[in-house]
């Protein structure tokens, strides 16, 4: 089982876009979807979201979606990895003391003064990094580290598209190999 989380640079950025394209890019593995939210929601919430982005990923070919309110804990996931080869996670929040693979995908806009605050920090802490559109601020220069921002382990793999809907081949071997590992 694996999980891959995807997060953007704020509110638009392509995050459910994203998922989807993954979804649908790797139909033959039985997906479950969790969409993290900082507010707070019933626990019928999800059914209540035709249109939204749980039905959007259940459209896509995840064979459940969830939305849940953070912060996420290990036991208010165990129930969905027992059920599905890969997850899922729309979420920012750091998916800690989790004891799966993780794949952390950021998605934000090429130009990185379109960057949310704090972004840059927390895009150099992540696998991959899906850049999207044309830059006039190129993000290589803010994505450097230093002794006060370090890489957590080592640069995220940088990749760019013209729009998140279709996965850049590159990226997509690289979630393939991910997925495929014993």
């Amino acid at each position: 089982m694996r999980i891959v989380q995807i997060f953007g640079s704020g509110r638009d950025s392509g995050k459910t876009t994203l998922g989807c394209a993954i979804l649908t890019a790797f139909p033959a593995l039985h997906w479950i979807a969790v969409k993290v939210t900082p507010h707070s929601h019933s626990r019928d919430a999800d059914s209540a979201l035709t249109g939204k982005d749980t039905d959007r990923f259940r459209h896509a070919g995840a064979i459940e979606s969830h939305l849940l309110s953070a912060p996420i804990t290990p036991a208010s996931f165990h129930p969905f990895v027992r059920r599905a080869d890969a997850v899922l996670v729309e979420s920012g929040q750091a998916l800690a003391g989790l004891c799966w693979p993780l794949l952390r995908l950021a998605i934000a806009p090429a130009d990185a003064s379109l960057w949310k605050p704090g972004f840059a920090q927390r895009a150099m802490h992540v696998d991959a990094l899906l850049l999207i559109g044309s830059a006039s601020a190129a993000p290589d220069a803010i994505l450097q580290p230093s002794a006060s921002q370090p890489f957590a382990e080592y640069p995220p793999l940088v990749f760019h598209a013209s729009n998140p809907i279709i996965l850049p081949s590159p990226l997509h071997a690289c979630l393939a190999d991910f997925l495929n590992q014993d």
